[in-house]
């Protein structure tokens, strides 16, 4: 008897089926997750990964992993790559060359940390506090943050949800305190959209009697090739409203550097903007 084009079909699709199942046990067994292909194709904060995997639907496709647009890996039917530390910073996307993805598969590896101080100024009428959600040891490197398209958090403050506003520029994540007296403690839950739990943070809330360090961002161009001149500003964001308060502390505070111990007005002036800021 010969075998109809329907029975050929579902024989074939049978075939591919088990060979799915394999592939995928096997990328399990390696650590891997399954995730969808989908925003691992519309470039992928690659601070997030540690490891990519994705196959085609059809064996012969070509499939490509690129990073900030520029292919890394180029494999017929299956694709991979363990990103370096070097690797973790701008975007990793993957596709398949005349054809279509089948299933991809990653290693999550980012957590959220707080960015300043996670106190509060008991003279304040509001206070911010501030973190991040990105590749472990990037607190200083906004290109290995993630940003709110890949990365949605939860908060409480003192066991009632609270807003997380994001900042695209610096990358952030700021919390705004009103009521001190109940907003202990933080807590905070950082998850993939559509995926697993990277972290979480919980935090106890102390009231200080010094105001906090203003944060100082750049904005402007972060990456320069050749020589030349490039636009850009500081900005001095206040952590805390005081009314006036964190101004007479601090003050006071630049009234107790010794001058005699100095070399000259210059070095006590850098000595006291040492103190009143921080780079983020």
């Amino acid at each position: 008897m010969t075998p109809t084009v329907g029975w050929t079909d579902n024989g074939s699709t049978s075939r591919m089926q088990l060979v799915g199942q394999f592939f995928a046990k096997g990328q399990r067994a390696a650590g891997r997750e399954e995730y969808d292909c989908g925003p691992l194709s519309a470039s992928f904060p690659a601070a997030l990964l540690s490891s990519v995997v994705a196959r085609s639907q059809r064996t012969g496709d070509i499939v490509v992993i690129e990073q900030d647009g520029v292919p890394v890996v180029e494999a017929a039917g299956v694709a991979a790559l363990n990103l370096t530390d070097e690797q973790r910073q701008g975007t990793i996307s993957v596709s398949a060359r005349d054809g279509s993805l089948s299933t991809c598969f990653v290693v999550f590896d980012g957590r959220p940390w707080f960015v300043g101080a996670v106190e509060l100024f008991e003279q304040a009428s509001s206070s911010q506090l501030t973190f991040a959600v990105g590749a472990a040891g990037a607190s200083t490197d906004v290109d290995r943050r993630a940003t709110d398209e890949v990365v949605e958090v939860s908060v409480s403050l003192g066991g009632q949800p609270t807003t997380a506003n994001f900042d695209p520029n610096r990358r952030l994540w700021q919390v705004t305190v009103t009521d001190a007296s109940t907003a202990s403690p933080l807590r905070l839950e950082a998850r993939i959209v559509n995926g697993p739990v990277l972290g979480e943070l919980t935090q106890t809330l102390e009231l200080v009697t010094d105001p906090p360090i203003p944060q100082v961002t750049w904005v402007g161009d972060r990456r320069v090739e050749g020589a030349g001149r490039i636009a850009g500003k500081l900005r001095v964001i206040p952590q805390a409203a005081t009314g006036g308060a964190a101004a007479r502390q601090w003050a006071r505070r630049a009234s107790h550097v010794d001058a005699d111990e100095l070399d000259g007005p210059r070095e006590r002036d850098e000595t006291v903007s040492r103190m009143m800021t921080s780079a983020v």
